[in-house]
């Protein structure tokens, strides 16, 4: 079962600190499963994976040796939270270009690592998990011994449940700033245009097309080279020159629907439910209310409900902030969505202003124009025959 990751207790620390090999262990013990992901065997296309939730790791990819019988449609998730725990690439384990080899030592200490960590939520936490990569590694080759100062810092500043509130209110209050539900109802489709920044580029064009009620395509123009991702409700995908497509795990692929504000505000009572008030906190300079919210039994590859977060503004009740998860093998790995410069269009309040945070990347999208109920065809959500070598 897969539920939120907590630091560990600490006899469990000191046990596994004081053992052989520790120290680099924890972080090969992710990259281990990239030989799930990168090693794919021929003939074995993703999308065929993703289409078929019966499959396992071990039909679809090469050399599998820890995570036998696991769904196959979870290696790739697993494997981000991996390199992200660790703040490293896919080549600190893995031979590059041929990633099902075993030439690699670190491989080899990944996959002990990963037993243990599997072996210890098992037997200590009655199979949660519990203990994560990330509990020792905070983004390090090395596990993090020492507090961060930072770290603490910033759970000093979070507020507390504010009394004579209700998850019922603060609801209603984020759907009426939005927009009438008949409103929204009379939005079909979506264009959206303005600049993408990242460090690790320049400002690029960036185009938004949208079809409701759950298609969505995002384009960017980047150096020359266009990349998108999509999804065309059942499933979705990325493609670009240099990575080719690849498929959208189950997650993924709501993850990108989710973050539609639109589409967010018009199904968010159909999908999330147990709604529950936490602390307050500061987006920039305001003041947010924190809504918690479970979306039960509404996503089949997951055995736990998938939380999620709204930050919504004390005094307005907009939208600040949106925080999803996306569940592993080895823990949840977070995505913060930041909204701001709402403007009204067509009688909904639309943010122009859409920063992405991932635990390894920095997106800012500043939108200059957004056309409602303008022609968007259908083929635009149709998925690209992959190119020939």
């Amino acid at each position: 079962m897969l539920l939120r990751a907590i630091y560990s207790p600490e006899f469990l620390m000191d046990k596994w600190l004081r053992s052989s090999g520790v120290v680099s262990a924890v972080l090969m013990l992710m990259l281990a499963v990239g030989t799930l992901v990168f090693g794919a065997q021929s003939g074995a296309a993703p999308s065929q994976a993703a289409a078929d939730k019966v499959r396992v790791a071990e039909e679809v990819y090469k050399n599998i040796q820890v995570l036998k019988g696991v769904p196959a449609d979870q290696v790739p998730v697993t494997m981000r939270l991996v390199a992200t725990s660790l703040g490293v690439q896919c080549s600190f384990c893995h031979v590059q270009g041929a990633n099902d080899k075993d030439d690699k030592p670190e491989k080899q200490t990944a996959r002990r690592m990963m037993q243990m960590v599997l072996a210890t939520n098992r037997e200590h936490f009655n199979g949660r998990t519990a203990i994560t990569c990330f509990t020792c590694h905070r983004g390090n080759q090395g596990p993090v011994g020492t507090p961060i100062a930072a770290d603490m810092g910033a759970r000093s500043q979070r507020g507390t449940v504010p009394e004579g509130v209700t998850a019922e209110q603060l609801l209603e209050k984020y759907l009426q700033t939005v927009g009438d539900e008949s409103a929204i109802e009379k939005i079909t489709s979506a264009v959206a245009k303005g600049k993408l920044e990242s460090a690790a580029n320049p400002p690029s064009p960036v185009e938004i097309y949208t079809r409701f009620p759950d298609q969505r395509l995002v384009v960017t123009h980047v150096l020359g080279d266009d990349s998108s991702e999509a999804s065309n409700g059942a499933a979705g995908w990325t493609a670009s020159a240099a990575r080719g497509i690849r498929d959208m795990t189950a997650a993924d692929n709501e993850a990108i629907k989710l973050e539609d504000s639109l589409y967010l505000a018009a199904n968010i009572k159909k999908i999330y439910s147990e709604w529950r008030v936490g602390r307050s906190a500061k987006v920039g300079e305001r003041d947010a209310y924190v809504l918690n919210g479970n979306a039960e039994g509404h996503f089949p590859t997951s055995p736990e409900p998938i939380p999620i977060q709204l930050y919504l503004d004390q005094q307005t009740g907009e939208l600040l902030r949106l925080t999803h998860f996306t569940e592993t093998l080895l823990g949840r790995l977070p995505t913060q969505v930041d909204y701001s410069d709402y403007r009204e269009l067509s009688g909904v309040k639309v943010p122009f202003r859409i920063v992405t945070i991932r635990p390894t990347s920095r997106n800012t999208i500043q939108l200059d124009q957004v056309q409602h109920n303008i022609s968007v065809e259908n083929s635009m959500f149709v998925k690209p025959a992959a190119p020939g070598r």
